[in-house]
This record gives C-alpha cells, structure tokens and sequence, in this order.
C-alpha cells in the first residue's frame, strides 16, 4: 500500500496573508502535519521565492514556525506560481499517481490555483483540503469571498476534500499500519 503525499504550499511566513483566520488556518495546517507525520504519510513541501526586486528588502521566505519540514521532507523551492514550476515536483508527482494526494497551505488563489491546473493538465489527481487553505484580499474582494471564488475553480479542476474525510484517510492508513495514532487525533476539529 503507498502512503497519502501530504504538499504543504506556500506554508511560509512571507506568504501570510494576515487577515482573522490565519491563526485558526495554521492550527488546522499543523494539526494535519502531524497526522501526516504519525500516519506514514510522504509529506512534502513546495515554497515560493519569487526574483527579488532591486533595491526591495527581501521578504521573511522562512517556514511559519509550526509548519518547519523535518528533514526527512522534500523542500520544492520555485520562483513561479505553480508548484509544477521544480522540474523534480513533477516527478515526484509522476511517482505517486496510485496514492491520494492532498494539497493544502496558503497558496490560494494564485499558486493553488496554477498547481491544480498544472495537475490537471498533467493527469494528476490531487484532492484539495477545503478547510486548510488561506487566502489573501484581492482588491475590494475580503479574503473569504477570494476563497470561496478559488474553490469555484478548484471544483472544476480537480477534487476537493473536506477535513473530516481527511482526517478519517489519515487514521484508517495509520490503523493498517498499526500506529496507536487514533488514540492520539481523538479531537479534530
């Protein structure tokens, strides 16, 4: 049996978006990081960098704190939207087409967005945690409004997955491998 590959997008401090629901968006994202983690789960990282700007002072592209890879995990750094941008996300991709896969951070909507297109365009299935994704205000629209927009078109691209089915994968993968993880995740909220 191959195990769930957890991407982390975008889980940088550089990329929060600092509106009400990051604090709730990062304990869920941590919550399911550790699920992952006792749960065998692949996990992996894909961080935006963009090309700095002459004479800008360089944004914090540091991991948020409670998201940090271990050393174990892959770290896909891209200048681009798209996940897809790191030649090796591909491949890895490409290797992991006979598990789930679940996408989940801050990258709505612009790096989201790309990399579900890109999966898409590339027969990838990834199924997108609805509840663990952050987002930015877009002009005059807030932050929710961009997100339920984004998981429009997420919709028609790909899956989405709500938390409980995500949270239930993540037990019943670590209850065939044995792990007393269900003991541990009684509460999920």
């Amino acid at each position: 049996m191959t195990p769930p590959l957890l991407i982390l997008l975008d889980c940088q401090v550089s990329q929060l978006p600092d509106t009400p629901g990051d604090t709730a968006i990062i304990d869920r994202l941590r919550r399911l990081l550790a699920l992952g983690r006792r749960a065998g789960w692949n996990v992996v990282h894909s961080q935006y960098r963009p090309a700095q700007t002459p004479g800008s002072p360089a944004p914090d592209n540091g991991p948020i704190p409670s998201l940090r890879p271990s050393g174990q995990e892959p770290v896909f750094v891209r200048s681009a939207y798209s996940a897809y941008a790191d030649v090796n996300f591909k491949r890895l991709m490409d290797s992991c087409q006979d598990s789930p896969c679940y996408l989940a951070g801050f990258g709505a909507p612009f790096s989201l967005l790309a990399t579900a297109f890109d999966a898409a365009a590339h027969g990838h299935v990834v199924s997108v945690v609805r509840e663990a994704i952050g987002t930015i205000d877009i002009g005059d629209r807030s932050a929710p409004v961009v997100q339920d927009l984004s998981m429009e078109m997420i919709n028609r691209l790909t899956r989405t997955e709500d938390w409980d089915a995500v949270w239930a994968a993540g037990l019943d993968h670590a209850a065939r491998l044995g792990s007393n993880t269900a003991s541990l995740f009684q509460s999920h909220g």
